[in-house]
């Protein structure tokens, strides 16, 4: 028995009309498994549940044994407070108080095999199978499209402010893994306050850190438990709350750490650059020259030549700056193809495309397109579904 089975089942949800309960009787019933988690935390996250005619949205876990849940040490990890469902194979005496669902009341080893050995691998692309090289008009062609749902889509940001532009610039530092939560807590700061401390860099950085619940009081550290102190200070005066969600810090990459992305973040607020102005009417080597001449304070930039690495600024230029002063989908085309592409594991999924001379307003377009037609199973409304559909249709005599 693998617990990787449980969750290739779980994400499939291919009962076959099997009528689930928990192991107290409860009536399951799952509208959304979730969305399958890769990251430090629970398996599946924001699943929508009805349990005895509950509508539950929170996350589930998977073991193969219910103790596992105390192995793992989960009962004092806050990742998995949200925890709705514990889906296991097999109950044990000692098991948490949640909801749990024994798979072993409803289907054997062998079964388990035979329905995983036919259920499509929920890790690929819908069309992992029919995939194949795509003539490059017919890229180009999607591709502009792809782009222009992304430049709209981005320009809604832009155009709430300096407070909105500032949630996506948090949301960007944030990096794949941390994005959502990066956003979280920067909503958690209002404009006002900003305003207020933005000239004093160890006050902005004390209020992200503070806020990200990175800052513990009394570690010996003299700096730090400054920064506490000013935190502490700024959470009293303005009543704040941290947000709920915790920082995930497994598998990422040490250009990607949480701490020191907060860091460059809390001194990219200090020098303003929420501010949509400071990016418009300037090239891209500008922008880069400007973001390198940031000083971080001796304590973070010890054995770093420069405050903000090559790649990070290139992903700050693709994903912010390319879309100011644009309008059409052609024009943010001409900027990203200034970029090299954005080689990460959801632009890789799209290798068989087997595109020539691709840029970053190839990997722009595929980051779309996974997000917002992939991943939700579009495949009707995506142009290279129909065209391998059409390419492997019968042809009428």
């Amino acid at each position: 028995m693998r617990e990787r089975w449980l969750h290739d089942l779980w994400a499939g949800q291919d009962w076959n009309g099997w009528p689930l309960r928990t192991t107290k009787g409860q009536r399951l019933l799952v509208l959304d498994p979730g969305k399958w988690n890769q990251d430090q935390g629970p398996d599946f996250l924001l699943a929508k549940i009805f349990i005895d005619q509950v509508l539950w949205v929170g996350s589930v876990e998977i073991h193969l044994r219910a103790n596992d849940w105390f192995r793992h040490d989960h009962t004092r990890d806050p990742h998995y407070f949200p925890v709705i469902l514990h889906v296991v194979w097999m109950q044990d005496p000692l098991h948490p108080n949640i909801p749990t669902l024994e798979l072993s009341r409803f289907l054997t080893v062998p079964r388990l095999r035979e329905l995983i050995r036919f259920m499509s691998r929920v890790g690929e692309l819908p069309c992992h199978k029919r995939m194949r090289p795509v003539p490059d008009l017919v890229w180009k062609e999607w591709r502009c499209e792809l782009l222009n749902h992304r430049l709209n889509r981005k320009k809604t940001g832009f155009k709430n402010g300096s407070g909105g532009f500032r949630n996506r610039l948090a949301r960007q530092m944030g990096a794949w893994v941390n994005r959502e939560i990066f956003e979280s807590i920067d909503a958690s700061i209002s404009d006002e306050l900003i305003h207020e401390i933005r000239s004093d860099p160890d006050l902005v950085t004390a209020i992200y850190l503070g806020q990200s619940g990175l800052l513990l009081e009394s570690n010996g550290d003299l700096y730090l438990d400054k920064l506490f102190v000013d935190y502490d200070n700024l959470r009293a005066k303005y009543a704040l709350n941290p947000p709920y969600r915790q920082l995930l810090w497994m598998r990422i990459r040490p250009a990607a750490n949480p701490l020191f992305r907060m860091v460059q973040l809390a001194h990219l607020i200090h020098g303003e650059w929420q501010e949509v102005k400071k990016w418009k009417g300037r090239t891209a080597d500008e922008v880069r020259m400007a973001l390198k001449e940031i000083v971080l304070n001796d304590y973070w930039i010890a054995g770093r030549q420069t405050a903000f690495s090559e790649s990070t600024i290139d992903s700050l230029l693709i994903n912010l700056w390319a879309y100011l002063e644009v309008y059409t989908a052609e024009q943010l085309i001409l900027r990203l193809s200034d970029f090299r592409f954005e080689n990460n594991r959801f632009t890789r999924l799209y290798r068989s495309l087997e595109l020539a001379a691709i840029s970053a307003a190839d990997s722009q377009a595929m980051l779309e397109l996974n997000e917002y037609f992939c991943q939700p199973n579009r495949c009707s409304a995506c142009l290279l579904g129909r065209y391998w559909c059409q390419d492997q249709a019968p042809q009428s005599i």
